[in-house]
């Protein structure tokens, strides 16, 4: 029973956020992506469920700009991971907090301009 409650309230979170992806914060996409999460995630703690649920619509959000500019703004090398995809995106976030209250989809598209330019 006590499954069923934890699946309930992932799915109401998830469904919550995902009526409001379209207007992400840096902010909020920060939070759902930080390492804290991950470690809850990798520790099995019981709680852990939302902290998936959470990880995976932001790391769905990043991949998803990702791959949606990707040739038109910059360009990544061949063979990047969605996890150095998803490191990149992280570190520009940590690294300018003045800027979390932007759209999440202008911020990760500044990142990746930054981390693959465009080849002349």
């Amino acid at each position: 029973m006590k499954r069923i409650r934890v699946i309930v309230v992932v799915a109401l979170i998830l469904s919550a956020n995902i009526a409001s992806a379209g207007v992400m914060s840096g902010n909020g996409l920060l939070c759902s992506i930080n390492s804290e999460k991950l470690d809850n995630i990798m520790t099995e703690d019981a709680d852990s469920t939302v902290d998936f649920g959470e990880y995976v619509l932001g790391l769905g959000y990043i991949l998803g700009v990702f791959d949606s500019y990707q040739g038109l703004y910059y360009c990544a090398p061949r063979g990047i991971t969605r996890g150095q995809v998803r490191d990149v995106a992280l570190k520009y976030l940590q690294t300018h907090p003045e800027m979390l209250h932007k759209r999440a989809s202008i911020l990760l598209l500044e990142a990746f301009t930054e981390a693959f330019p465009m080849k002349q």
